[in-house]
């Protein structure tokens, strides 16, 4: 057999594969496989140095493909221990504000009694000697009636 039929028995093989591979792949990898076989279609349509080029092309952009498909999960690890922190920063904060709230209402209760009770002192003494003003005219009245 010469080259181009070794490669073409090759090719047709490799996308039979392909085919049965892209059928029962999850859907990310469908992608690459059907990348894959469009691959293969190309490269028996170019010549062998050219197959060699290509291929080595494709093979960078899978290599940068795999780099920034890791850095990018290591990012989103990243990304949720500071949102995990970050929520748990914020719920303490939240239990915080509820418990100096509670504990300002409860200050400001205290206060409001305690300025309820001078007001009651300070009207109470009021009205008493508005009692005792007018005991007082009454007796100068009557001492006035008298002399």
């Amino acid at each position: 057999m010469t080259s181009s039929k070794i490669f073409l028995s090759g090719l047709v093989g490799a996308l039979i594969v392909s085919s049965m591979a892209i059928y029962f792949a999850p859907n990310g990898l469908k992608v690459i496989i059907g990348a894959f076989m469009i691959f293969f279609v190309v490269l028996y349509f170019l010549s062998v140095k050219q197959s060699r080029k290509l291929a080595d092309a494709f093979n960078e952009v899978v290599y940068n493909l795999k780099e920034s498909q890791e850095a990018l999960g290591e990012a989103k690890t990243v990304s949720e221990i500071k949102i995990h922190a970050r929520t748990r920063e914020l719920q303490e904060l939240a239990e915080s504000l509820e418990d100096k709230v509670t504990e300002r209402t409860l200050e400001i209760r205290a206060k409001l009694k305690e300025l309820e009770r001078f007001r009651e002192l300070t009207i109470g003494r009021e009205m008493k000697m508005i009692e005792l003003k007018k005991e007082l005219k009454k007796i100068y009245g009557s001492q006035k009636k008298e002399n």
